[in-house]
């Protein structure tokens, strides 16, 4: 709700916001990684729970207000089918990967750098794409 203060209803911010997410949620990984102690993997949680918080709210938010008002209702259907659907389709190969993998901090490594794919795609799609009129939004 914090950065909400920031980012309004305004385009340009709720996609940097988005990237924010996937890098707060990124650092969260890294922090419970080296498993140091149970505080600094309680922060880390903390931080990979905000980032992914950010990155689901906030492009649903951006979604949403992309979408035609006569189809909004079928797009949040949609999105929240999906959200589902990938939600444990991951929660499954992490179970996965858990189980062939004995060292757990490696694993966590791992999952941090694939949380950072998505921050450099969504970088780069943000740099290299046109800002969108306001007026054409409906």
């Amino acid at each position: 709700m914090a950065a909400r203060v920031f980012t309004q209803d305004r385009i340009p911010a709720l996609r940097k916001t988005i990237g924010l997410g996937f890098g707060i949620a990124a650092a969260g990984l890294f922090t419970i990684a080296p498993l140091y102690s149970f505080l600094m993997m309680l922060v880390g949680g903390l931080l990979r729970s905000i980032g992914g918080g950010i990155v689901w709210v906030f492009s649903t938010q951006l979604l949403l207000l992309l979408a035609p008002t006569r189809v909004r209702g079928r797009v949040f259907s949609f999105e929240q089918a999906g959200f589902s659907l990938f939600g444990a389709i991951s929660a499954a190969a992490g179970g996965q990967i858990l189980d062939r993998f004995s060292d757990f901090s490696t694993v966590v490594y791992g999952f941090g750098l694939i949380t950072l794919l998505p921050l450099v795609a969504w970088s780069l799609w943000c740099w290299l794409r046109p800002p969108i009129d306001p007026n054409q939004l409906t």
